[in-house]
Parts: C-alpha cells; structure tokens; sequence
C-alpha cells in the first residue's frame, strides 16, 4: 500500500496598488454619489472654477491645482449645470480665482448630501471676491414667481409693500410676487423680474446696482 503525499502549493496574491487618489472618485454607487452645480458668475471679473473632493482619510487636496479646474465663466455668462461625484467623506473644497489676476481668488469646504444639488456661485462686495454655495431648492406656486435673495452686502428691499433688510452673503427666505414690475422695490425703485416666468422659482444675486445673476431653480 502506498502513502500518496499531496503537495499544496501557495501561489502568492498579487494585490493592485490602489492609493487614495484613485479611488478619490470611484464609482462606489455611481448616481448616488453624483450631483449637479450650477456655476453662477455674479462679479465684475472673470472667474475661473476648481472642485476637490478630500482625500479618503479627510485630508484635503491642493484644489488650486489644474486637475481640478472645472470651467471659465465670463462676468455675463450664463449660469452653467455640471456633474461632479464625490467621495464617501462627502466633503468638497470649491475654489474660484480672478482668470486675469490669480491673487484674488477664494475657497472654502462644505459638507455636500448626496442627491442635493447646489449653486456654486461667485460674488464682489466692492473689490473683495466671494464664493457661496446654496442648495438647489424649488418653491414654485402657480401663478406667481417665487424668488430668494442673495445680497453682496446688507441691504434693504421692499416686497409686496413690506420692507425685510437683506444680510450679506446670506441666502434669503421665499418670496412670492404675482407683478414682475413692481412688486419689487430696490434702492426706492421698482426692481424688474420680467425676464423670468410664472409658476417659477428663482435665486436673484443682487449688489448695490441690482441684479447680478438670476438663477432658475
């Protein structure tokens, strides 16, 4: 009788250097990591646009970087939707520079929800450059515009004969307006929403000389 003898060989596993980088956007869900950001020029200048995700251990990247330039807005351009996906850590550095003179430029983090979009806008209060980032929201009501603020410095306006003080840099509550002439008032004159349409809800960016951007929603 013979002892057969079974030789196990152990083949080595080869595993794929993957760093952080690469999996900075890996398709972990697809669609569900994914959302859109409209990129909205309410300045004088025009402004280039750069999106980071942070590394996966929460470190953040060097967002001035080329890699993540994302487009070049001109101060009339219109605003302009693009996708970008982000990381499990959801955290996003989004940054904006003056495309003539790269000093002025301006960044800022922001925790991001997945299936949100937002508007990654960029403002001047006199000079100095600003960057916002809003959620994307809807409040339409049938027959009438519905329409939210973003002020470049504290202000008032008048709205349906009520005045309400508008804070720099801070994204309004809901209006509703069912005149786009003169519901309306701004510096004590009417502040014209004609180019917008009923049943509608809109971002206005305004400054001291009025509107700067109207963003559909």
């Amino acid at each position: 009788m013979f002892k057969k003898t079974i030789s196990l060989l152990l083949f080595p596993i080869a595993f794929t250097g993957c760093n952080s980088e690469d999996l900075e956007t890996a398709n972990f869900g697809s669609s569900f990591y994914k959302n859109d950001y409209t990129l909205v020029n309410a300045t004088d200048l025009e402004i280039d646009y750069h999106i980071a995700n942070t590394q996966l251990d929460g470190d953040p990247r060097d967002v001035e970087k080329n890699k993540y330039y994302i487009d070049t807005l001109s101060t009339d351009s219109e605003p302009k939707s693009v996708t970008h996906e982000h990381n499990t850590n959801r955290e996003i550095t989004f940054y904006i520079q003056d495309h003539t003179h790269k000093t002025k430029r301006v960044k800022k983090t922001y925790k991001v929800k997945n299936e949100q979009d937002y508007h990654f806008i960029a403002w001047q209060n006199n000079e100095r450059l600003n960057l916002s980032i809003i959620q994307n929201q809807s409040k339409n009501k049938s027959s009438f515009f519905a329409i939210r603020f973003l002020a470049s410095t504290d202000m008032p306006i008048t709205i349906n004969s009520k005045t309400f003080n508008l804070e720099q840099g801070e994204i309004s509550n809901w209006y509703y307006v069912d005149d786009c002439n003169s519901d309306i008032k701004f510096n004590n004159e009417p502040l014209s929403i004609c180019h917008t349409s009923y049943d509608n809800s809109y971002t206005l960016v305004l400054d001291k000389s009025g509107i700067k951007a109207t963003i559909t929603e």
